[in-house]
C-alpha cells in the first residue's frame, strides 16, 4: 500500500506548533512502524520556509526521495476573488501531481475553519478519487464546544458520494479521524471499520497506534479495491499524468470561472512547471555569478574557473552540469549559457540565459563568493531546498569573522565586511552542506556554527576538499612584460626569496619588507620578489617599497603578472615565504612545491596542513623573528639540509573536481 502524508497543515501553521509537531510525530510513527507499506509526504514548495525547515526535519527518519513537493498558485489577500480562482487551479495541480503518483491513501490533517488563512490553498474534499483519503480532523480540545462549520465543506457534498466515519485518534481528543468511502463500499466499510476503531487504551504504544492506523487503512484501501462503484469519473487518471500538463491545461480551461490572465496566468505556469518538470537529466547548478559579471581575477575567482573546468569536464554520466548566476536584487537564478558557450568554446549561437529549471534530486553548489548575491537569495534558496534540491556552498575562509581587525577598510563603515561575512555564514549554514577548501577551514566553521542559535535543527554537513594546483589546467594568462628578463637574470644572481600574495595587512608583506631590512643590514646578500596586487590599507607599505633604496636591485614587487611570468620567477627564486596571519588554503605553497621551491612559513593550522614536515616554520610578529628564520634556513641550505618541499602532496583541479562531485553525488541521496 502506497500511503501519501500531506503536510499542509503542518506547513500552516508552522512546525512547533500542536498541528505541526503531531504531524511529524505521527509521520515518523507510520514511517517507523510501516512494514511492506511505502509511506510519502507532500510539501508546497510555494510556502518555501515552512517547506524548507520540514523537509530537514522529516529527513532525520525518511529517505529524501520519499520527500515529495508539488507547488500551488500563491493565494493573495487584496483580491478574494483572484484567491477562488487561484484555490481551484492549486486544486486540480494537486490532483494532478497525486494521480501521477498513484497512491492507494492520501492522510490530511484538516483544520477548523476558524483556523484558516489566506496564506495558502484550503483544499474541500474532492469528488471521489481514484484513492482512498484519510482526514484527520482537528478541533482544540479548550473549544468551548466543535466548531460547527468544521466539517461543513465536506459535508457540503453531495451524500451520494462519500461516507464519513470519525474515529477518535491516538490520545489527542482534539484529532478525529475521518475516512472519505465510495458510496457502494459505504456498507460493507461501516461494518469492518467501525469494528477496528482506533481506541486510547493504546495510546502510550506508538508501535500499536500505527499498525491499528494501517490495518485501518488496508481494510479501508481494500473494500475500494472490491467495490465497482458508480461515482463520477476521476478528473485525472493515472494514464493521463504521463503527459500530466496537457491534461491539467485541459481541465483548467474547463473552469467554471474566468481563465487566468496576466500575472495569475505566469503564477499558474511557474505551479505548473515546478510540480511537473521536464523529463531530463539531473542537474549540478554551479554558481559562478562573480566570474559571470566581473572576473575580479582573485585567488578566489581562479579557484572557480579552475573547478567549473573541472566539474565541466569530469561531469558523471547522465548529469548535466550547469553554470549558473543571480543578481543580489532580483531573485531567482538563470543559466549561464552565453557565460559558457564563451568560457568553454563551444561555438553555439542564439543562447538565452533563461531562468533555471530545477527540480526534486538536483544539486546546487554555491562554488563563487558573493556575498550580496548569496544573502539576497536565501529566500530562493529555502524554495530550492522545498522542491528537494540539495544545496551545498565552498567555504574558502572565516578570515573576516576571525581576524575583522584586517578586513576594516571602509573608513565610514569599518565593520562592514566583518557583517557580510558573517551573514554569508548565517544564511549557507540554514542548509544541507559546506564543502571547505582546507580541514583548518572546516574546523573553524564547525566550531563556528555551533556558538550561533540555531533556528531549526538539521544535520549540516560539513566536509573539506584541497584546491587543485596544476596551473595549466587552471586556465593560466600569458605575457611577458618589458623588463622581465632583467629581473628574472636578478633573481638567478643571488639567492631569491619569493613572497605570492595580494598586497594586506594580514599577508605579513610588512613583516617581510622589514625582515629583510635587518638582513640587508647584517650584509646579507639576497633578493626579495613579492608579487601581487595592491590591496586595502597598505598605502603606507606602497610608500616604502616604491622609495626604498633597495627597489628593483634587490628589491622586487610584480603587480598584476601573468601566470606565463609567475612561472618563471618560480623557478628563478629559492625559497618561498608564506607570512599569512590567516589563510583558508595557501595555493602558493603548492606551487612552490610543484617547482621543488623550499617553504618558509609561519605556523598557523593551515600551513601545517598543507605543507605538513616539508617546511621550515616560525612565529612571532616581530621582523627578527622571520629574519632569524631566514637566517637558520640559509645556514641549512648551504649544509644541503634544509627541508625539501619536493614530496610534499597535491593533487590536481580534476582530483579537487571528483572528490567534489562525490560529495554532491552522496548529497542525493544521504541525509
Amino acid at each position: 500500500m502506497r500511503i501519501v502524508i500531506d503536510l499542509a497543515a503542518a506547513q500552516l501553521h508552522g512546525r512547533s506548533s500542536d498541528v505541526g509537531r503531531y504531524s511529524l510525530a505521527l509521520a515518523r510513527t507510520l514511517f517507523t512502524h510501516r512494514g511492506t507499506h511505502e509511506i510519502f509526504t507532500l510539501l508546497d514548495a510555494t510556502q518555501s520556509e515552512s517547506a524548507h525547515f520540514l523537509r530537514h526535519a522529516l529527513m532525520r527518519f525518511l529517505p529524501p526521495g520519499n520527500i515529495l513537493a508539488w507547488q500551488s498558485v500563491p493565494l493573495t489577500s487584496a483580491n478574494p476573488e483572484a484567491s477562488c480562482q487561484r484555490n481551484q487551479v492549486s486544486q486540480l495541480i494537486r490532483d494532478a501531481f497525486l494521480a501521477k503518483l498513484r497512491p492507494d491513501l492520501v492522510q490530511e490533517i484538516r483544520l477548523a475553519a476558524h483556523d484558516n488563512t489566506d496564506q495558502a490553498p484550503a483544499f474541500a474534499p474532492s469528488m471521489q478519487r481514484p484513492y482512498a483519503t484519510a482526514i484527520l480532523r482537528y478541533e482544540p480540545a479548550t473549544a468551548a464546544s466543535p466548531s460547527p462549520n468544521a466539517v461543513s465543506a465536506y459535508g457540503a457534498l453531495p451524500s451520494a458520494h462519500h461516507e464519513e466515519l470519525e474515529i477518535a485518534l491516538l490520545c489527542d481528543p482534539a484529532f478525529k479521524l475521518s475516512l472519505d468511502i465510495p458510496a457502494a463500499a459505504r456498507d460493507e466499510a461501516r461494518n469492518d471499520l467501525a469494528a477496528m476503531a482506533l481506541d486510547r487504551a493504546a495510546a502510550s504504544d506508538q508501535e500499536a497506534i500505527a499498525q491499528r492506523m494501517l490495518r485501518t487503512y488496508e481494510h479501508l484501501v481494500s473494500t475500494m479495491q472490491r467495490s465497482e462503484t458508480g461515482d463520477p469519473k476521476p478528473p485525472f487518471s493515472a494514464n493521463d499524468m504521463r503527459q500530466p500538463a496537457p491534461a491539467l491545461l485541459h481541465a483548467i480551461a474547463e473552469l467554471e470561472c474566468e481563465r487566468p490572465l496576466g500575472e495569475d496566468l505566469r503564477l499558474t505556469a511557474q505551479a505548473i512547471a515546478a510540480s511537473f518538470p521536464r523529463n531530463v537529466e539531473p542537474q549540478i547548478f554551479v554558481d559562478i555569478s562573480g566570474i559571470v559579471q566581473f572576473d575580479a581575477k582573485t585567488g578566489v575567482q581562479r579557484v572557480t574557473r579552475s573547478v567549473l573546468k573541472a566539474l565541466y569536464e569530469n561531469a558523471p554520466a547522465g548529469w548535466r552540469v550547469e553554470p549558473v548566476y543571480a543578481h543580489a536584487d532580483r531573485t531567482g537564478y538563470y543559466y549561464a549559457r552565453r557565460f559558457a558557450n564563451s568560457f568553454f568554446d563551444l561555438g553555439l549561437s542564439e543562447l538565452d540565459d533563461a531562468p533555471i529549471e530545477p527540480c526534486a534530486g538536483d544539486v546546487f553548489l554555491g562554488l563563487d563568493l558573493q556575498h550580496d548575491v548569496v544573502i539576497g537569495q536565501s529566500d530562493y534558496y529555502r524554495y530550492l531546498s522545498a522542491l528537494g534540491v540539495r544545496l551545498y556552498f565552498t567555504v574558502h575562509d572565516l578570515l573576516p569573522v576571525l581576524l575583522p581587525h584586517y578586513f576594516r577598510m571602509n573608513k565610514a563603515d569599518p565593520d562592514m565586511v566583518y557583517r557580510l561575512h558573517w551573514q554569508w555564514l548565517k544564511t549557507i549554514s540554514q542548509f544541507d552542506g559546506a564543502i571547505c577548501v582546507s580541514k583548518a577551514v572546516a574546523d573553524e566553521f564547525a566550531s563556528w556554527t555551533a556558538q550561533q542559535p540555531r533556528e531549526q535543527e538539521h544535520s549540516l554537513r560539513i566536509t573539506w576538499v584541497h584546491n587543485g594546483a596544476d596551473i595549466t589546467n587552471s586556465l593560466p594568462s600569458a605575457g611577458m612584460p618589458d623588463g622581465a628578463t632583467h629581473v628574472l637574470d636578478s633573481l638567478r644572481a643571488r639567492r631569491s626569496f619569493l613572497a605570492v600574495g595580494t598586497i594586506e595587512p594580514r599577508k605579513g608583506q610588512t613583516q617581510i619588507l622589514a625582515a629583510f631590512d635587518e638582513l640587508w643590514a647584517q650584509r646579507q646578500d639576497l633578493n626579495l620578489v613579492l608579487v601581487g596586487k595592491q590591496g586595502w590599507g597598505v598605502e603606507a607599505l606602497i610608500e616604502r617599497l616604491r622609495n626604498h633604496r633597495e627597489f628593483n636591485a634587490r628589491l622586487f614587487w610584480l603587480e598584476g603578472i601573468s601566470d606565463e611570468y609567475l612561472e618563471k620567477i618560480y623557478a628563478a627564486s629559492a625559497c618561498l615565504i608564506a607570512a599569512s596571519e590567516g589563510e583558508g588554503f595557501g595555493l602558493p605553497l603548492i606551487e612552490a612545491a610543484q617547482h621543488k621551491l623550499p617553504i618558509i612559513a609561519r605556523d598557523i593550522p593551515v600551513f601545517r596542513e598543507v605543507v605538513g614536515q616539508h617546511g621550515l616554520y616560525f612565529s612571532g610578529v616581530a621582523p627578527s623573528d622571520l629574519a632569524e628564520c631566514v637566517k637558520t634556513w640559509v645556514s641549512l641550505d648551504q649544509a644541503g639540509a634544509a627541508p625539501k618541499s619536493d614530496d610534499m602532496p597535491w593533487q590536481t583541479w580534476d582530483q579537487s573536481a571528483k572528490q567534489i562531485l562525490e560529495i554532491l553525488l552522496d548529497a542525493r541521496t544521504s541525509h
